[in-house]
């Protein structure tokens, strides 16, 4: 099971859910915030922390929950992500706090994967048209004449290929 897919499992039984920086996942009951009672580790498949005080008198999500968990906690680790999501920058921002124009945003032009026109949407500086590694590339294969203007793929190149986070409980 995927990162992506369990956190939406866990958001449609009604609780919430946060990756740290460790890419452990911890599972909370909505109105306790960040107190979580079952959190799955990264180091190695199965590793789960469950704190069964919780589940005293809580129903059957609690049951779905858990039973959700201990199949995302014995996913092998790399297994898990998805593939990493991105927008290419395609003018520089020497300032955090100036818009960057993206490809496949009305700004930069007209590019994406079908190569028409796509319309702006989400705010000023907001990301227009997300990548994964692969559609990048076919991007590049197959609109060639942007090949001398945009580099191969680089994870570590975080100003020119900016991240898509992924999506958690807001």
């Amino acid at each position: 099971m995927k990162t992506s897919e369990f956190l939406k499992e866990v958001k449609s039984l009604g609780f919430s859910a946060f990756v740290d920086e460790q890419k452990y996942v911890y599972v909370s009951i909505q109105s306790y915030g960040d107190d979580w009672f079952i959190c799955v580790g990264n180091d190695c498949t199965g590793n789960i922390d469950i704190d069964a005080g919780y589940f005293k008198n809580n129903g059957e999500d609690f049951e779905k929950i858990t039973k959700l968990a201990v199949d995302y906690a014995f996913t092998p680790v790399s297994e898990r992500e998805d593939e990493p999501k991105f927008c290419v920058a395609v003018s520089p921002s020497y300032y955090k706090d100036e818009s960057v124009w993206y490809l496949g945003s009305r700004k930069a032009g007209y590019a994406n994967e079908t190569g028409k026109s796509i319309e702006w949407y989400g705010t000023e500086g907001a990301c227009a048209h997300e990548f994964t590694p692969k559609s990048y590339a076919k991007f590049l294969k197959d609109y060639p004449e942007w090949r001398p203007f945009l580099p191969d793929y680089d994870p570590d190149d975080r100003d020119r290929f900016v991240p898509v986070p992924m999506e958690e409980d807001e």
